[in-house]
C-alpha cells in the first residue's frame, strides 16, 4: 500500500505541487498503519529539505524528529544549512541532554 502513495507523491513532486504534495504525505500517514510510517517519513523528510519554503521544511522536519528522535542530528544539520544557528543550538542542547 505505501508503494501506491509513494508513486503518487513522486508524481506530485515532479509537478512541483508543494501544498498538494504536503497534504498527500499527511494523508498517507493518516491512512497507513504506524508500522509503515517510516517508509513515508523518510521520503517526506528528504522532500522537505529540497523545497524552497523554509518554514514548511522546518515544520515537517520537527514532526519527523518527534516520530524518529534519532533524526535530530539530521535536523540540526538542516538548521545549520539554512543559517538558523539559534534553533540549531537549542536542538543540540536536546541531543546532549538526552
Amino acid at each position: 500500500m505505501p508503494v501506491i502513495w509513494l508513486k503518487y507523491i513522486r508524481f506530485l513532486i515532479r509537478q512541483k505541487f508543494i501544498t498538494k504534495t504536503r497534504h498527500t504525505f499527511d494523508n498517507a500517514l493518516r491512512a497507513l498503519p504506524a508500522t509503515q510510517h517510516e517508509l513515508i517519513w523518510r521520503s517526506y523528510a528528504d522532500w522537505a529539505k529540497s523545497i524552497d519554503c523554509v518554514d514548511v521544511s522546518k515544520h515537517i522536519l520537527e514532526r519527523y524528529v518527534a516520530f524518529n528522535p534519532d533524526a535530530r542530528e539530521e535536523y540540526i544539520d538542516f538548521l545549520l544549512e539554512i543559517g538558523d544557528n539559534n534553533e540549531a543550538a537549542l536542538e543540540l542542547i536536546k541531543v546532549t541532554i538526552a
